[in-house]
């Protein structure tokens, strides 16, 4: 090509739009590279993100009247290259052992105390009917006499059995076994050792449904005398049918949704209310935030109670921040955000947030100063098929609606799905993020999930490469900093299926030298 030819070309060029001209010139440095484009690979076009739901309007779109961020989101092209990278991120050390095996995945909590970080999970139970059990670890990340010598993860596991009655096989079960939904890990009285709560459903003696959460306790439901079937439950009008613990922030509290109703019908919705105390709120006026409920479809249910908690949140993530508490859900598809004050108020509506279009993963909160951080997988609802999870991410400061979700830069070659995403605070301005990438369902022994890493700015800007925590069968990790600034331990599920042995790593974060 001649002198004047390229300068024509470069003209054109110059016509087109910013997008074109950024895939021309990917795709012209790949031929001077290379010498062919076959090898190249084509920039991922833009995406831009629609509602999340159907066109015709319905409870949930009541809900969303106040939504700030309801217009489409475009996400940026999978731009991963820093060209100069601040922090560089290693796996330091690793466990020699599992924590544990057997476990629950989705029941797997993690939190710092102090120098160490506990995690805990649900062990199912070896017999048909038989109590869920609980196990928990110390976890020890380092010598911090010498930090850079002799790394290593040291811990100490107990575990617990909640429930070792074996339940009657009489008529049904007259009295059942708990189930657990969340086990976490708290300081213990003595000495760096740990103790153990959960957010759980349990039966009384006379098979009423209670629902606990650390000290907190409710009846929810009673036992159908009238029904040839002692499963039968009927709904305790007006009382919680589900609680989640605040468990990781400075003073515990317990946010829980119940029943609008007090008179002889139930109402097509459920308020939420939050306390500090072992019982619910007499005052049902300072209850907030309503979520929509099919109150004659609960009704006509076989068991009334059971129907009921298919409509509660699903993923729900409480954040601390230094002004107050960060809220973020799954309800029927859509994501929710909403803030809360210190005295437990509700600050701001409930905000359904703007997706991709499909199915959006449960989100992950994280807080920082006087801001949150939002981050879940989601992907469009392609009519060609499904389409892969991606990473995306947003923020808001206290009392302030996020903005709309961004593309979270992983690195990733875009085959399969990342998912499972996790974040934690790696000290210096700096966020950890880690995901599980592979197929969803890894079944097959040749199916893999390799969980990755990678250090991102406060604006969730890349800060450096990406890298490797676990290979060909991990999946779900969960991620919290230690008390020495750029040391995060992570802890994952290993294996297939729910049931997963649980590991664990440290990652060591430190300033790019220059």
């Amino acid at each position: 090509m001649t002198q004047r030819s390229r300068l024509a070309t470069l003209l054109r060029v110059q016509r087109l739009s910013r997008g074109t001209r950024s895939a021309i010139a990917s795709l012209s440095l790949c031929a001077w590279l290379t010498g062919h484009l076959a090898s190249c690979k084509r920039a991922s076009p833009t995406t831009a993100a629609t509602d999340v739901g159907p066109s015709s309007r319905t409870a949930l779109d009541d809900v969303a009247r106040d939504d700030p961020s309801s217009a489409p989101v475009s996400v940026p092209n999978d731009a991963t290259t820093v060209t100069e990278p601040r922090d560089v991120c290693r796996v330091a050390a690793r466990s020699t052992e599992p924590l544990g095996r057997k476990a629950l995945l989705t029941s797997l909590t993690l939190r710092a105390i102090g120098d160490r970080v506990a995690a805990a999970w649900i062990v199912p139970p070896l017999y048909l009917h038989g109590g869920d059990d609980l196990a928990a670890a110390s976890i020890s990340f380092f010598d911090y006499g010498n930090p850079d010598a002799g790394l290593a993860m040291r811990s100490s596991i107990s575990q617990v059995v909640l429930d070792a009655e074996e339940p009657s096989t009489a008529r049904g079960l007259a009295r059942s076994p708990t189930n657990l939904y969340r086990v976490f890990a708290l300081p213990g009285a003595a000495a760096r050792s740990i103790t153990t709560a959960t957010d759980q459903l349990s039966r009384d003696d006379d098979g009423n449904e209670l629902v606990e959460s650390g000290d907190f306790s409710a009846q929810s439901a009673t036992v159908d005398a009238g029904s040839d079937d002692v499963v039968a439950r009927n709904i305790v009008r007006g009382a919680p049918f589900y609680t989640r613990t605040a468990f990781d922030v400075t003073q515990p509290f317990v946010l829980g949704l119940r029943t609008a109703d007090v008179g002889a019908q139930p109402s097509d919705e459920a308020k939420f209310f939050a306390v500090r105390g072992r019982a619910a709120p007499a005052n049902r006026t300072r209850d907030f935030w309503s979520l929509p409920i099919p109150a004659a479809e609960v009704r006509r249910a076989r068991n009334p109670a059971a129907a009921l908690r298919e409509h509660v949140p699903e993923g729900l993530e409480i954040a601390e921040t230094t002004a107050g508490y960060a809220i973020a859900f799954r309800f029927r598809g859509r994501i929710f955000f909403g803030w809360l004050s210190r005295d437990l108020q509700a600050r701001g509506p409930l905000v359904p947030l703007t997706t991709l279009g499909g199915e959006p993963g449960k989100p992950r909160l994280a807080a920082r100063g006087d801001e949150a951080v939002l981050l879940l997988a989601d992907r469009p609802n392609a009519d060609a098929g499904p389409a892969k999870y991606r990473l995306v991410a947003t923020r808001a400061r206290y009392g302030e609606a996020p903005g709309p979700f961004a593309r979270v830069e992983t690195g990733s070659d875009g085959a399969f799905d990342e998912f499972a995403p996790s974040i934690a605070d790696a000290g210096d301005d700096r966020w950890l993020i880690l995901w599980s990438y592979g197929p969803l369902e890894a079944n097959a022994a040749s199916d893999r999930q390799d969980i990755f890493a990678r250090p991102f700015s406060s604006a969730l800007e890349p800060t450096g490469a990406s890298l490797t925590i676990n290979q060909q069968s991990g999946s779900d990790p969960r991620a919290a900093r230690t008390s020495r600034a750029g040391d995060v331990v992570v802890v994952w599920g290993d294996g297939r299926g729910l049931q997963r042995s649980i590991l664990s790593a440290g990652v060591r974060c430190e300033r790019a030298s220059r």
